[in-house]
């Protein structure tokens, strides 16, 4: 369906229905939002529905179908707090739940959605959201419900909601409304996720419903990232593109007979002005992810490239990230020996010049969040996990995601099938290792191991299992991004540390003389460099001082981040007892400066 244009950018809502006779339904749909950019138009769009539906009595109503917390960039950076606020700005109703928003950690998800107070979420899998709501139209009620595809493959593994199949789900939703309101509802108004074809066959189905049949005039569709209007069953599908470039506005109403009609118009976004306190709101959070993603990382030696991370593993972008996880995980305090990534993890696919591998090329890479599992693995089993991925990639010359980096202190001589080494020592086979992993590998069974002698290929699970730990739970993992930042960021205040310590002539806080560096040792030093940065001396480091100490090559970005590693209470600072979180770091990992 074509996208309506129009020249005046404050009148392009449409005019009531014609043959509309007393009150009327609108609804601005929305769906698939992964940028801010738009909102402040659907803001405005979405008063210019209110205001266009007043004269008749009518209601207008604002859904978003899907997808507007993950994946997006300033999600990865503040959990969701933003695209949640977002909607609030956006003035929206209604809301039901993508299958991407499940890529959250159960406990950030629940956080977010908390901070959407000017509508509801609907969702019929998570027992703390309504299943639906009744809305009045006049002397009407309409029921909306919202619906998400019960398709596993559209999850990530350990994210499925076990959602009802749809039908299914409609009766469930339509036997509680009528409960609920005591008679039956005079309009079903779904909202789902799911690709078209299951939306139509929806449609097909409700059509042959005896009570819903009637009373499903349009269908209100996410997941699909074009904009698609089309009848299906007995019912109107209308979904909107992602992004909210496009606006789709869709009306039902009665004629003076009673004979129920709709219409649906699709408004590109740019046909409206941007709300002023939406656009500042929108403005500000750009600023602050441009100054993010510009702050330098880790220092990249040579060219890499992750563009064929899923043909061949030497010299490839995994195994930097392997390192730098490998350098967090021991300066946490763990003992690990080797750090794996599979090749579907990496998602950059670019090439990097010498240089600084910043936040932007981090996020890309690690586009989506990976939770990682520290555990105890044999030898054999790590040199055959290895081995076989390699030689089934070449083996079939076609793109493997399940082919394995690994951190640049181990090597795997899969060719000639000799032992290999692990953090520089020869790989024993009968040895125990400690391992870093993907908790997805160890959930789905996606790493395998060559056929035994029963003819079965077993995951690595079973060797997991065998040693009797459980499976941490998701929640209770250490996200790879997190990790890198975490560690890199330690980088940073270590390095500003010192700076200050010898420019205030202070050596290296090795105070004895012994060459290592004691705890008491540290915290004197930290206090002493804390003092010398701490310019109006009230025992926090706050922004504009912690720019002044790293000079004018750093950025605000940069300090912002630092401050936000160490700032445990949110206050946007950071205390002495803050920064003493790192002395046992510094002491249990010294050379985490390179």
């Amino acid at each position: 369906m074509a996208v309506s244009g129009s020249n005046d950018r404050h009148s392009a809502m449409n005019s009531p229905p014609p043959e509309a006779c007393g009150a009327f339904l609108r609804v601005v749909s929305i769906n698939d939002v992964y940028k801010l950019d738009n909102y402040p138009r659907v803001a405005t769009a979405v008063a210019a529905a209110r205001a266009s539906v007043a004269v008749r009595g009518g209601v207008a109503l604002a859904c978003l179908n899907g997808d507007f917390l993950s994946p997006c960039t300033v999600t990865a950076l503040d959990g969701g707090k933003a695209m949640a606020d977002a909607l609030n700005y956006a003035l929206i109703d209604y809301a039901c739940l993508g299958n991407k928003e499940f890529d959250l950690p159960l406990p950030s998800l629940v956080r977010s959605l908390a901070r959407f107070t000017h509508g509801k979420v609907l969702n019929q899998e998570l027992a703390a959201l309504p299943r639906f709501d009744c809305v009045r139209v006049g002397e009407r009620t309409a029921v909306l419900a919202v619906l998400l595809t019960p398709d596993r493959t559209k999850y990530r593994p350990t994210g499925y909601p076990h959602a009802m199949p749809m039908a299914e789900a409609c009766n469930v939703v339509w036997r509680e409304a009528k409960a609920a309101l005591g008679a039956s509802g005079d309009l079903f108004l779904p909202m789902t996720h799911q690709p078209i074809k299951d939306d139509c066959a929806l449609a097909a189905c409700l059509a042959e419903h005896p009570e819903l049949g009637v009373r499903t005039p349009i269908l209100l569709g996410g997941h699909d990232h074009e904009v698609d209007v089309r009848e299906a069953g007995g019912a109107l599908i209308v979904k909107a593109g992602c992004d909210a470039a496009s606006i789709a506005v869709v009306d039902v109403y009665w004629t003076a007979s009673g004979e129920q009609k709709r219409a649906c118009k699709v408004i590109a976004a740019k046909e409206f002005a941007e709300e002023a306190s939406a656009a500042t709101f929108v403005r500000r959070w750009q600023a602050f992810v441009q100054e993010s993603m510009e702050v330098p990382l880790a220092p990249l030696r040579a060219p890499l490239s992750s563009k064929r991370v899923r043909f061949e593993s030497a010299g490839q972008v995994g195994s930097f990230l392997c390192d730098l996880l490998k350098a967090a995980l021991r300066s946490e305090g763990s003992q690990v020996q080797l750090v794996i990534l599979h090749a579907a993890a990496l998602m950059g696919r670019a090439d990097y010049a010498a240089g600084q591998f910043t936040l932007a090329n981090l996020y890309a890479e690690l586009a989506i969040d990976t939770p990682l599992v520290v555990t105890k693995v044999s030898g054999d089993a790590l040199r055959r996990a290895v081995s076989q991925t390699r030689l089934e990639q070449r083996a079939s010359q076609r793109p493997s995601r399940n082919l394995l980096h690994h951190d640049s202190s181990a090597c795997f001589a899969d060719d000639t099938g000799g032992p290999g080494s692990i953090d520089r020592a020869p790989l024993l086979p009968d040895a125990t290792y400690s391992l870093a992993l993907p908790r997805l590998l160890l959930d789905t069974g996606l790493l395998t191991l060559p056929a035994g002698t029963e003819g079965r290929i077993p995951p690595l699970l079973s060797f997991f299992a065998a040693a009797r730990l459980p499976l941490p739970e998701e929640e209770a993992c250490m996200l790879a991004k997190q990790l890198v930042v975490r560690l890199c960021m330690r980088r940073a205040w270590l390095a500003l540390l010192r700076s200050c310590s010898r420019s205030l002539n202070d050596g290296i806080w090795d105070d004895d003389g012994d060459g290592h560096l004691s705890r008491q040792e540290v915290e004197r030093g930290l206090g002493r460099a804390v003092a010398h940065i701490d310019t109006d001396a009230n025992g926090f480091l706050e922004l504009e001082e912690l720019l002044a100490a790293l000079g004018d090559t750093a950025s605000k970005g940069l300090a912002r981040l630092m401050i936000q590693t160490l700032d445990r209470n949110r206050d946007g600072r950071v205390s002495l007892e803050e920064l003493l979180s790192l002395a046992d770091v510094f002491v249990r990992f010294e050379g985490f400066v390179s």
